[in-house]
């Protein structure tokens, strides 16, 4: 990976860690199958009100146990794939137009002063994010 993409890669996980964003992880399929299968065997046995226990036991599990939160820094570092990392250093490369890629402390310093430049990396870390890992970020 050459020097420029690795700054922007450090730049993005700094931004993130400052941000303090995070992605859930979400198995709504598995989710919406438990609130079924609990609603269907709470109708099976009580009734309505079986209906009705049986859904709510079933949310009550399925958000106890469907979703996940993670760093974005930790899915960069530890899930992205090579190849996925460098797309993600080329997807925001092009917000740094004229600008040296050489010292991650000096752009964030830049980044501190430049809130429009920020958000703008921080928009396309998230929708580089929410696309190719198909992840929800809070």
């Amino acid at each position: 990976m050459s020097n420029g993409r690795r700054v922007v890669l450090e730049v993005c996980e700094l931004l993130c860690q400052q941000e303090n964003l995070k992605a859930t992880i979400r198995e709504s399929a598995k989710g919406a199958a438990l609130v079924g299968v609990t609603s269907f065997l709470g109708a099976i046995v009580g009734g309505r009100l079986g209906l009705l226990a049986g859904a709510a036991l079933g949310g009550a599990a399925s958000m106890a146990f469907g979703s996940e939160f993670k760093s974005l820094v930790d899915i960069i570092r530890q899930d992205m794939t090579e190849k996925q990392r460098e797309q993600l250093a080329e997807s925001v490369r092009h917000l740094f137009r004229g600008i040296q890629l050489t010292d991650t402390v000096e752009i964030m310093a830049m980044l501190a002063q430049n809130t429009s430049l920020k958000s703008s990396i921080i928009n396309g870390i998230v929708g580089f994010i929410q696309q190719e890992m198909k992840c929800s970020v809070c």
